[in-house]
């Protein structure tokens, strides 16, 4: 909880919005951090798709999953948490692309 409320969701979302595209080792350790992040509550959860996490994380996956199995795994970390959150969250996952393929 002290991660979040000290912004650590909108750090490692912005972070990512920088560097993920291009780079498979922010991809990588960004879908990780989100991964671990969306452990818990649906409030985290909530907090981190406000952020823009699951646009970040299906970014990420389209760059560089194909290729780099490390960002496939933890992109589907990260996925797979924050579906385990409410159906509105699932919805939002699902907007966002997060089931395209």
């Amino acid at each position: 909880a002290r991660l979040m409320d000290a912004g650590a969701a909108a750090r490692v979302v912005a972070a990512m919005e920088a560097h993920a595209e291009r780079d498979a080792g922010v991809a990588k350790q960004g879908c990780w951090a989100i991964w671990n992040l969306a452990f818990g509550s649906d409030n985290r959860k909530a907090r981190l798709m406000d952020a823009g996490a699951a646009a970040r994380v299906v970014g990420a996956m389209e760059a560089h999953a194909e290729r780099d199995a490390e960002v496939a795994q933890q992109g589907c970390g990260a996925i797979r948490n924050l579906a385990g959150g409410s159906d509105d969250i699932r919805a939002r996952l699902m907007d966002a692309g997060a089931a395209a393929r």
